[in-house]
């Protein structure tokens, strides 16, 4: 399963967040088959033009994603940033 959260800051620049996907992969956890379920819904909401940063935790699973990602939807940004450079690299997980 890959869950995808939009994160934004409204009008008032307070935190928002919504889930806007919870997906089923069809085949290994890889970052391949990560990007192949979260372009739809990228593409879906239309949010590929507002795509900033990326947060997951340290997995080399997740810089293929954005890599693939990005390829796909924002390539102006391929040439001058690398997934790493997007990837806050946030581990939500606790110590």
């Amino acid at each position: 399963m890959v869950g995808v959260i939009a994160h934004w800051l409204d009008e008032d620049l307070r935190k928002q967040e919504v889930l806007i996907g919870l997906k089923q992969l069809k085949g290994p956890h890889s970052g391949e088959n990560i990007a192949a379920v979260t372009i739809p819904l990228l593409e879906w909401y239309d949010l590929a033009p507002q795509l900033g940063f990326f947060i997951g935790d340290d997995d080399g699973t997740n810089d293929t994603a954005i890599r693939v990602i990005l390829k796909h939807l924002r390539p102006e940004i391929t040439k001058t940033l690398t997934a790493e450079e997007c990837d806050l690299g946030v581990d939500p997980r606790p110590e």
